[in-house]
């Protein structure tokens, strides 16, 4: 009985612990303490105690791990939380705006919703006639641009069409006359044909510049080079008389009416050497219709270069050309009074080639 009792009163072995532990620990807080008391003399005027070897550190459990909850009207709160008193204020919305309009001037979201809708309808009225204004410009701009295309090309078309008609008047005459024509005059070898061309030259009217062409006629019939030639030179070498394939007797209107003679020939050398041959009559046969008989003349041929042509000239005796003839190409013949006739047929001449 004893014996049972004495071994309830005796300490186990956990008990013991339990007790060594306590004791221990007791002892160390008075360590602690004596030295925290130490450490506190020192800052109040002691000597300096070095506290890094002397103080033990006490090591701190770490907080137990939290799972975060990424639930999003917890998060949500949290950050409404967090940001409660912050003066960071948050992103101006058009949705903020309305309820603070709801608020403070005690709107409701009709009202808002409203002035909305009116608001668009001005921008919108705005930007419709920003847009009716920029279509009636570029309609403006396309009928301009259109007109002009239309105009440029009618005009094309209506200078196209006169050229062609001119083309066609000029080639219609052409076929008849060796230059361009203002004026056409029949003249019938029955009467006498040396008088009816000088009397042509006389009584014509014509403008100043402007050319007749005298057609000589016999019978109703169009003469041809060598028949009006003939007719007017016996005496003209006939072998230069069957190389004639064309003419055309003219009036040039100036400070006169002046004659002039285009002859075409089918050869040049029949037509240079026949030319050669007539310069011993033509002066006495042709003059007549160039300057007055009464006017005196050598009668004799030199050469002489007119608007760079070697040409063919009678002077008088005051050396005044009254009578020239040149080729003015290998089968055209010019036969003039006056270096002035001679220069203006050349020119038309040569102008009309260009026309063809």
């Amino acid at each position: 009985m004893n014996e049972a009792e004495n071994k309830k009163d005796l300490p186990t072995p956990a008990a013991k612990d339990i007790k060594t532990a306590v004791s221990e620990n007791q002892e160390q807080k008075k360590e602690i303490g004596g030295k925290l008391d130490k450490l506190n003399a020192s800052l109040v005027g002691g000597t300096p105690v070095n506290t890094s070897k002397d103080i033990p550190k006490i090591s701190r459990p770490n907080p137990p791990s939290q799972t975060l909850d990424n639930n999003p009207s917890k998060v949500q709160s949290f950050m409404e939380g967090k940001f409660a008193n912050s003066t960071i204020k948050p992103l101006r919305t058009y949705r903020t705006d309305v309820e603070e309009a709801v608020q403070n001037k005690k709107e409701s979201v009709t009202t808002i919703a409203l002035a909305e809708h009116r608001r668009r309808e001005s921008r919108g009225g705005t930007e419709g006639k920003y847009k009716k204004a920029l279509f009636a410009q570029n309609s403006l701009i396309i009928f301009l641009i259109t007109a002009l295309v239309i105009t440029g090309i009618g005009s094309l078309f209506i200078f196209i069409y006169a050229k062609s008609q001119e083309q066609k008047a000029v080639s219609t005459f052409y076929k008849k006359t060796i230059i361009p024509a203002d004026r056409e005059i029949v003249i019938d070898t029955g009467e006498g044909l040396s008088t009816l061309i000088q009397d042509s030259l006389k009584t014509v009217s014509l403008e100043r510049g402007d050319i007749a062409f005298l057609k000589i006629v016999s019978g109703g019939e169009d003469l041809t080079a060598s028949g009006v030639i003939s007719v007017l030179s016996p005496s003209t070498p006939a072998h230069l008389l069957r190389s004639f394939k064309d003419y055309m007797f003219g009036i040039l209107s100036g400070d006169k009416n002046n004659l002039f003679i285009l002859i075409k020939t089918d050869s040049f050398e029949t037509g240079f050497s026949g030319m050669l041959e007539w310069e011993k009559t033509i002066v006495k046969d042709l003059g007549p219709f160039f300057f007055e008989t009464a006017t005196s003349t050598q009668n004799r041929f030199e050469d002489t270069i007119v608007k760079n042509k070697d040409t063919r000239v009678v002077r008088n005796a005051r050396r005044e050309i009254l009578f020239i003839y040149a080729f003015l190409d290998r089968e055209t013949i010019l036969i003039s009074g006056t270096t002035t006739v001679f220069d203006d047929i050349l020119n038309r001449y040569f102008n009309s080639k260009l026309v063809q």
